[in-house]
């Protein structure tokens, strides 16, 4: 029953993020505009310098139209730059890709970046305190934990003890900054909840 609550296709329908079409692919997420301004804000939040706006153009992407529709769909296949820098403009990009140029002029969309930009970040720092972690660093502390042993352990791998380290290091002060950073230039630009 939970399970039902959280299903990605009965969600994505109701919030109007995507659909699915059959003849496209079964399964395979064709984004709406809503969607398309909620992906790209978690592409920011993220750091992913790879996205759809990102630093080299739209180059990890399909565009695809269905037999007998007018209307194109794009397709993500490659996102592997994430995390990158906590100082990552949340509007990096999105002034020179025309697509999302034209979306950020509709007040609509434009507040709806900003306002689900803020609140991932919001989500991220839940269960923050002077003493505990919030979740997204719990997340990337967990995930660091399951890849260190196999990591340190391959015979062939290209890193030295102390660049992991250093890496795994970088992952876990990413969380907090990231956090801060995009809180503030929200902030900034909307002017709701600036930083001091």
């Amino acid at each position: 029953e939970e399970a039902k609550k959280r299903d990605h296709r009965v969600l994505g329908k109701q919030l109007r993020l995507f659909h699915i079409d059959e003849m496209v692919g079964q399964g395979l997420i064709l984004w709406t505009p809503n969607g398309s301004i909620v992906r790209q804000e978690l592409q920011n939040f993220i750091s992913e310098q790879d996205g759809f706006t990102g630093r080299w153009g739209t180059n990890n992407f399909y565009l695809f139209r269905p037999k007998g529709k007018d209307q194109h769909r794009v397709i993500a296949w490659d996102e592997d730059l994430s995390f990158a820098d906590p100082d990552y403009p949340v509007t990096a990009f999105l002034d020179t890709n025309a697509l999302f140029q034209k979306l950020m002029q509709v007040p609509e969309y434009r507040a709806l970046y900003f306002t689900t930009l803020r609140d991932a970040a919001d989500s991220a720092e839940l269960g923050a305190s002077q003493s505990t972690v919030g979740a997204l660093e719990s997340e990337i502390r967990r995930q660091l934990d399951l890849t260190v042993e196999p990591m340190l352990a391959d015979p062939v791998r290209l890193w030295t003890d102390g660049e992991v380290e250093r890496e795994r290091n970088l992952m876990k002060a990413f969380a907090t900054r990231r956090i801060r950073f995009v809180q503030c230039e929200v902030g900034r630009i909307t002017g709701v909840r600036p930083c001091n």
